[in-house]
């Protein structure tokens, strides 16, 4: 794997050893508790980035493709955040 890859990789996988250290994958209650935290501190996020793609599709392709939405405002809100969390 190149360079450019590690940097994304490792920080991802820093992640999912903290989620699974703090009990994300055992406890139910713990890991509702985790997910609502997380999507209180990026939803917003996320729902501008939807509304900010939907407004590019909209000008430059005159449609609306919902999945694409979906996934560019995914990698615009959630995966930023996810890779801080690694990082910190």
């Amino acid at each position: 794997m190149d360079s450019a890859t590690w940097k994304w990789t490792v920080p991802l996988l820093f992640q999912i050893r903290r989620f699974r250290r703090l009990g994300i994958n055992r406890s139910a209650p713990r890991s509702r508790e985790l997910f609502q935290r997380a999507w209180k501190d990026v939803g917003k996020v996320f729902i501008v980035a939807v509304t900010l793609d939907v407004i590019y599709e909209l000008i430059v392709y005159r449609w609306v493709y919902p999945g694409q939405a979906l996934i560019v405002a995914t990698v615009l809100a959630v995966v930023p955040y996810l890779l801080i969390c690694a990082l910190l």
